[in-house]
This record gives structure tokens, C-alpha cells and sequence, in this order.
């Protein structure tokens, strides 16, 4: 069921609605009878897959709760007089709450609260 087309990747259409894509790709591909483009297809799908393991096993669970310490990474500066010296991790904080998208509100140790929200991927956790 292919509503609408929008573009085309390396000759396989884009859909706007994601649903049946493969039946729809897949029925076209074999009404032309094809067998070069159904070929290419299964080894899409396979180097696909084999990508996402790969991606999947570098992926670092980060088990951060509320109330935890945390280092926060330091965003780029413009200069820095100590160049590669500089620290690369800021901290440590404390997790007051953690929204469903990921983002993280923190506090300092004396206890005063940042303004701004800071993403999951951005911390790791501090051992004292």
C-alpha cells in the first residue's frame, strides 16, 4: 500500500508512509521478474543487518539513576591557553531528574540546579 512516493535512493523509492515498504519494494521488484534487483535487495538487507549488530555491540548501556554523580563532557571551546591539557569532563553533579527522551536535569554539589537540560549521551558516571 504505497501512498505516495517522494524520492528515489539508489533506485529504491522513499516512501512518506513507511508501511508494507518491503512487501511493496519486494512485489515490484518481482512483477518486473528481475532477479538482479531482488538479489541486490537480500544483500542490502543483509549488510544492513550486519551493520546494525556491529553498531549494537560498541553501544554503551549507561545505568544512570536519579540522585546519582556524574561527570558532564565539556563542550569545544573557542581558546583554551592549555590546549591539549585542557579537561575533557566537568564535575562532578548530581542527577535531580531524567525526562523520558533522554535528557538529564542537573545540580551542583551545593545544591543549586542548571537551567538547561543536558542529553543522556553527554554523562557517564562519576566513582568516588
Amino acid at each position: 500500500m504505497v501512498r505516495k512516493i517522494t524520492f528515489c535512493i539508489v533506485g529504491i523509492p522513499y516512501f512518506n508512509t513507511i508501511i508494507n515498504w518491503h512487501d511493496a519494494v519486494f512485489s515490484s521488484i518481482w512483477s518486473r521478474g528481475n532477479e538482479k534487483r531482488l538479489k541486490a535487495l537480500d544483500s542490502m538487507q543483509i549488510y544492513q543487518k550486519r551493520i546494525a549488530r556491529a553498531f549494537n555491540k560498541r553501544v554503551k548501556c549507561r545505568n544512570i539513576k536519579i540522585g546519582d554523580l556524574v561527570l558532564k563532557e565539556m563542550g569545544t571551546a573557542v581558546h583554551d591557553p592549555r590546549g591539549k591539557f585542557m579537561p575533557n569532563w566537568l564535575g562532578p553533579f548530581i542527577v535531580k531528574s531524567i525526562t523520558p527522551q533522554g535528557m538529564v536535569q542537573l545540580m551542583d554539589m551545593d545544591g543549586t540546579e542548571f537551567a538547561t537540560l543536558v542529553n543522556l549521551d553527554r554523562l557517564k558516571r562519576y566513582f568516588a
